[in-house]
């Protein structure tokens, strides 16, 4: 067995802690994963590897706020974490069908990784059980620098004059790759997080989305450097700044249309 095999092996040791204790401590981890979710970007890293088996820290691994209990409810992944918390080998061969992408952290802090097409509970049981290492098929990321493709399936004026508004303020560039793709680069890595879905139409619930994003990306990373316009104080104060630097890129001819 390899040294690496070993190390995942020797984590699964709860001789010392009662079951009572261990299912408070196993609830308040799984409480503490689902607190600090974020919603998995809509815009997508440039460019990715194929997947790759390897090991990380399990601190690393971010859950996606999307996901929803359904199909197991937040008891029963602690109790099965309670019931298998010793069978290491149980635990070690499913992580053969965890999957997981490399997403560069918001402001420049590092790397995350988030479930990408299976695993999602499993990954809750990890953080359940307090893993420090996990093994996982990894996409790492081809491209460290901050570069992310965001889609427009249909035209969104409203949106794009946000890319204008984000490009004035020095806080993206973009580049346009064709119809439907913008390329935004952000050295930062803080705006792919908490730009908008481009299907939301309406400048009010783009701004919502833009604050809910930002509320969870704060949660998890901290506070950003990320009011301008007044977006948090005011959405008209901000709907007008919009409009008048749209203005100015428009007789500068600076604009993306």
């Amino acid at each position: 067995m390899s040294i690496d095999k070993i190390c995942l092996k020797e984590q699964f040791n709860y001789d010392d802690i009662s079951e009572s204790e261990l299912k408070i401590i196993f609830e308040k981890r799984l409480e503490e994963a689902i607190e600090k979710s974020v919603f998995e970007p809509f815009c997508i890293p440039y460019s990715h590897s194929n997947f790759k088996e390897d090991i990380i820290l399990n601190d690393e691994v971010v859950h996606n706020k999307y996901f929803t209990f359904k199909i197991r409810s937040e008891s029963e992944l602690v109790e099965d974490a309670l019931k298998h918390r010793n069978n290491s080998q149980l635990h070690i061969n499913s992580m053969s069908d965890l999957w997981l992408d490399e997403y560069p952290a918001p402001n420049e802090s590092g790397r995350i990784f988030m479930v990408s097409t299976n695993g999602r509970h499993r990954s809750l049981v990890f953080k359940c059980l307090g893993l420090k290492f996990i093994e996982a098929n990894i996409q790492y990321l081809n491209k460290k620098r901050g570069s992310w493709r965001y889609y427009f399936y249909r035209p969104n004026s409203f949106m794009i004059k946000l890319l204008n508004w984000m490009i004035f303020n020095k806080r993206i560039e973009v580049e346009y790759l064709d119809s439907q793709t913008y390329l935004i680069t952000d050295s930062s890595n803080l705006i792919p997080w908490i730009l908008p879905n481009s299907e939301i139409f309406k400048p009010s619930d783009i701004r919502k989305d833009i604050l809910k994003r930002l509320n969870l990306v704060e949660k998890s990373f901290g506070k950003q450097d990320f009011d301008d316009g007044s977006i948090r104080k005011s959405f008209f104060l901000w709907y007008v700044n919009i409009l008048i630097i749209n203005f100015i890129m428009y007789l500068k001819k600076d604009n993306l249309y």
